[in-house]
């Protein structure tokens, strides 16, 4: 789950940054200390596809297209999950 989390970030800056500095962005959410250091925390590790569905919300807004409202609506539903 930390990677589809970090993917999701990655995706997110890149739409506003550099790809190295969305890289660095996507590695930090990821590999953020206390979210290492705390598995036990699992609310914590639940958040994989929020970053997801902010970033098909991004683009719906940019660019009014169902595929990309399809999408938020399967990643908020997952997140639901």
């Amino acid at each position: 789950m930390h990677g589809l989390s970090g993917l999701g970030v990655f995706l997110l800056t890149r739409r506003f940054v550099s790809a190295p500095a969305a890289l660095v962005g996507g590695m930090l959410y990821t590999f953020y200390p206390t979210r290492v250091e705390h598995p036990g925390h699992y609310y914590m590790l639940a958040t994989g596809y929020l970053p997801l569905a902010v970033y098909f919300t991004e683009r719906w807004l940019d660019e009014v297209r169902n595929r990309d409202a399809a999408l938020i609506t399967v990643t908020f539903g997952l997140q639901l999950l």
